[in-house]
């Protein structure tokens, strides 16, 4: 991108004083890179002053701009971006879509187009792709939850590096893409200082990451979606949105990543049409190609206190419907616990364990085998049988196995409810878990679960495998 810039500038000229203001407050949102690239250029005019000149630097504040001015005044007189594909003018006719202004892409975008299905199985519709394994759908958006400061930003850029390397992100492969990252929440110094500890964790050359990587600093105006934009009633995409997009024709970006919701949407959360509105239109940022989208959001107050139905969202159902995949990110007794809450185009992946390590870089706590998960369960159901605690084998209630194993820190994370299920039930007719019924104090005639002495016997069940398996 830096490159592009350079090209662009290279055929502006730098004598017209009002241009020159121009340049220097679309590029001031990239701070010293800005500067230098402003500075360089400014150096061919003869009417150049150093001293003077630099010293109007610091008054600009590159609000309703941005870089991709700088792009549009060189393309006004002939340059050609050589790493862009379609022209980025016409981003803009994502406008009269989702403002409702006429023009021809609303009956081109809008149309409603019967679906052929004779076809089916001879000319089969492309296999949904995953740009990280299973968790992160390509060209739809997926919603990651997390209370405040619980980690989300870390885990987003840590998923970024991986994508824009194609490195695994904590054991799920990731196809190589090109990142662009927006920065609502947290200023461009924040971003790197977080940027340059997962570096020198992975391993990666920050040279050949910013060819992958775009941050942008939008912490000056965050706004994507807001109720009134363009001086017009009714709510609308913004100017922030349209350079985004301009960003992410630039970058000929695969991902956009937008932290975060609440800093982005400037309209009512719990409104139902204008989320559905906001969450359809990140997709489209890129026009003739649908971008995946990550984007970041709060959770309501009662899964931030642990007590509601961990929703992984605050607000309107439509924050989940609209979402083709979801993720939720909650501490936990060992750090921080990644969960696959929804996804349509697959089944839902198995929990991730996460943990931060000394330079505070998240580290995935690696998954137990089937026979350790198993050693562990029999070993839990036991040790709660002995002191007097009873779980039964119903599949629903506060009593049922799954829900009460599952709050011990020794559990298996990776082992999910469908998983339990089948090893339980499996348990349970092979008699190495034995249902039996009890009377309890008043008499009444209950159930409970219990090892079999003979299954707790076996070398696969002992106290050594649960102290390792729940480490």
């Amino acid at each position: 991108m830096i490159a592009d810039l350079r090209g662009a500038l290279g055929i502006l000229p730098a004598d017209d004083y009002g241009e020159w203001i121009a340049v220097g407050q679309a590029l001031y949102a990239l701070g010293d890179v800005g500067f230098k690239l402003w500075a360089d250029w400014s150096q061919k005019s003869a009417k150049h002053r150093p001293d003077s000149d630099f010293a109007k630097w610091t008054t600009f504040a590159g609000q309703r701009t941005g870089y991709a001015a700088v792009f549009s005044k060189a393309q006004a007189i002939g340059w050609v971006n050589p790493r862009r594909r379609p022209d980025p003018a016409a981003v803009f006719g994502l406008t009269h879509q989702l403002t409702g202004v006429p023009g021809p892409a609303t009956d081109a975008e809008n149309a409603i187009v019967e679906v052929s299905i004779a076809d089916l199985f001879d000319n089969p519709s492309p296999q949904p792709k995953f740009l990280i394994d299973e968790i992160f759908p390509a060209g739809v958006l997926t919603l990651l939850g997390a209370h405040g400061g619980a980690g989300k930003t870390m885990l987003a850029l840590h998923a970024a590096v991986c994508l824009a390397t194609g490195r695994p992100f904590f054991g799920k492969g990731a196809l190589r893409s090109r990142v662009v990252f927006y920065s609502a929440e947290d200023s461009g110094a924040s971003v790197r200082y977080r940027l340059s500890r997962i570096c020198r964790h992975l391993g990666v050359d920050p040279t050949d990451l910013s060819e992958w990587l775009m941050i942008l600093d939008a912490t000056k105006n965050p706004y994507l979606f807001s109720e009134v934009a363009f001086h017009r009633a009714g709510p609308s995409i913004t100017l922030s949105y349209q350079t985004l997009a301009h960003a992410a024709e630039a970058h000929c970006a695969d991902v956009v990543v937008i932290d975060n919701a609440s800093d982005t949407f400037d309209a009512n959360e719990n409104e139902r049409a204008r989320v559905r509105e906001f969450v359809r239109s990140l997709p489209r940022l890129r026009r003739n190609l649908d971008a995946s989208v990550l984007l970041l959001a709060h959770v309501d107050k009662q899964t931030a206190k642990g007590t509601g139905r961990n929703e992984g969202y605050s607000g309107s159902t439509a924050w989940h419907n609209s979402a083709r995949s979801r993720l939720l990110l909650t501490v936990n007794e060992r750090g921080l616990l990644l969960e696959h809450q929804k996804c349509n185009l697959g089944r839902l992946a198995a929990p991730i364990q996460l943990n931060w390590n000394s330079d505070g870089v998240l580290e995935q706590i690696q998954p137990v085998s089937q026979l350790e998960a198993k050693a562990i369960v029999f070993q839990l159901i036991h040790r709660l049988y002995e002191s007097g605690r009873y779980i039964t084998k119903s599949k629903n209630g506060p009593n049922s196995a799954f829900s009460t194993l599952r709050t011990d820190a020794r559990f298996p994370v990776t082992l999910d409810r469908h998983s339990f299920w089948i090893m339980l039930d499996a348990a349970i007719e092979s008699g190495r878990v034995i249902n039996e019924n009890y009377r309890t104090e008043g008499r009444k005639v209950r159930s409970r679960l219990r090892v079999a002495p003979n299954a707790l016997n076996t070398p696969e069940v002992s106290l050594g495998a649960i102290s390792a398996g729940g480490s």
